[in-house]
């Protein structure tokens, strides 16, 4: 992987915790590809949708700006145009995530295509 495709991939994550750290979705919409499927678990229950729905619930919780949430993340590995990315957001109101994230570059843009994730 070159720095250019690292300095992206980079952009993507950051745009991903701004969505969630000032609660406004439309930084969702540069990061998440609109075909991507979205699972997890949040407090033992599961969750399953796509962009929109992790929308609506970015956009119907209070900015994680208030309760002091941080994001680390590592590019795990990467081969041509698709990577995994692991995402560690901590205290998004009480709450930490790891996010595996799927990405692939297409058209020269790399969006996430995947994401399954654990509250921790």
């Amino acid at each position: 992987m070159n720095d250019a495709d690292k300095e992206a991939i980079a952009s993507v994550i950051a745009s991903y915790r701004n969505a969630f750290l000032h609660a406004n979705s439309s930084h969702l919409m540069e990061v998440f590809h609109p075909d991507c499927s979205i699972q997890g678990i949040v407090g033992g229950e599961a969750w399953v949708g796509d962009r929109d729905a992790l929308a609506t619930f970015c956009d119907s919780n209070p900015p994680g700006s208030e309760s002091g949430m941080e994001v680390d993340y590592q590019i795990l590995d990467a081969a041509g145009d698709s990577a995994a990315v692991k995402a560690e957001v901590s205290n998004y109101h009480g709450i930490g995530f790891v996010d595996f994230l799927a990405m692939q570059k297409t058209d020269g843009k790399w969006w996430v295509v995947g994401k399954a994730f654990s509250s921790t």
